[in-house]
Order: C-alpha cells, then structure tokens, then sequence
C-alpha cells in the first residue's frame, strides 16, 4: 500500500494535481513512519515537501524537509537532494545565509557530475542568490550555466525556473520591459504544471515589470 500511494502521489504531481499528490504522499509518510523505515520516511518527506513549496505553503514544506534531513541516513545522493530543496524553501522564506549553507552541503552531497536537471537546479538557486545580492555577472554565469546544463529539455519546471532568473535579471540589468514577457511566459509554464500559487507571484511580478516599463517610457 506504501508503494501504491507513492506512485499515486507522482502520478498526480506530473498530472498537475498538487492536492492530491500531497493526499497521497502523507499516506505513503504514514505508511512508513509505521514501519520505521528510515529511507521510506526520508523520501516521501522530501516529495511532499517539493509540493508544499509548490503552492508557497512554506511552513509546511519545511515540516517536510526537517524530517526528511533526520531521516534520509547516509544516502550520500538523496541526502543532496534534500538539501537542494531545503536551500530553494530557506531562500523563498527569505533566509539567504541558511538557503547558501544548504546549497553548499548539496554541492557536496551530490558530487562533481549530478543529473543534468539537478545541477540545471544548483545553477539557477545560486543565480538567484547571487541576483539579488546584486552580484549579477556571476548571476549570469550561473543560468547560462544552468541553460546548457538543460539544452534541449523539455521540462516545464525547469524552464519556469529559467525564466525566472533571466526576467529577474532582466530587471537588474534596467529592461523591465522584456522581463514582464517573460515573467508572463514562466506564469504559462507554471499554469499548466497546476502551480497556481506560484503562478500568481508570477504574474504579479510581470504587472509590476510592465508598470515599471510604462513608467520609463514616461520617463523618457
């Protein structure tokens, strides 16, 4: 039953359905913490804390990813993928310094030759790190770093995070214009992946960008 409901719970988040996919995650979390085991608990605690993140629910998706930290053992590589998530939720809730020390452990965790979309992943969460300290070369770095490392992908989530960054630095680099469009092209990505939430900031953040290009255009 364990299993039925993890498959379940990926079938429904690939399915866009973030509501049920967390229904059936907490069942599978149960179904191992009833049998104590170690690893069962570590994983599904890790996917249920991605699909908290997804709807911005950032109290719970934290829940989720401390005990999937106590739990995940000596798995180098799903110990790395915890912390990867860890880092994104920590840099969401505003905290830098602690999104910075979980990106570093999963850097370390995860070795020097990750999956292309896990280190597409590391790139992006470092640009935006470095973006919003206002480092922006090495900002850029990072997502052409994360743009080959994904080359060809035709992964929304990935994509939507790319976006992300790039209408971010678009902004920094005074072109508020050509960031809402692509704001409003990551809010697309975001919408058909059932990310409402994160659709919303999306959208919010290209108003504000068009409002900011109108503004200039005044300006000028």
């Amino acid at each position: 039953q364990l299993q039925q409901a993890a498959d379940g719970a990926r079938a429904a988040y690939a399915a866009g359905s973030l509501p049920a996919a967390i229904e059936l995650y907490g069942q599978a979390l149960n179904r191992a913490r009833v049998r104590n085991g170690a690893e069962e608990i570590a994983r599904n605690a890790y996917n249920l804390a991605i699909c908290w993140a997804a709807l911005n629910r950032w109290a719970e998706a934290q829940s989720a990813i401390g005990e999937a930290r106590r739990e995940c053992g000596d798995d180098g590589y799903l110990s790395g993928q915890i912390e990867l998530v860890a880092a994104k939720i920590a840099w969401r809730q505003g905290d830098a310094r602690g999104a910075r020390k979980a990106l570093e452990l999963a850097r370390s965790e995860l070795g020097s030759k990750p999956p292309p979309l896990l280190m597409a992943q590391i790139h992006l969460l470092a640009g935006a790190l470095e973006c919003e300290a206002g480092v922006l070369d090495q900002a850029r770095r990072e997502w052409a770093a994360a743009s080959t490392a994904t080359d060809k992908s035709e992964d929304p989530r990935i994509l939507a995070e790319l976006d992300d960054l790039d209408a971010r630095l678009l902004l920094r680099a005074g072109k508020p214009g050509l960031a809402a469009t692509v704001f409003d092209r990551e809010a697309d990505r975001l919408r058909l992946l059932g990310q409402h939430a994160a659709m919303a900031d999306a959208l919010q953040a290209a108003g504000d960008a068009y409002e900011k290009a109108g503004q200039d255009a005044a300006a000028a």
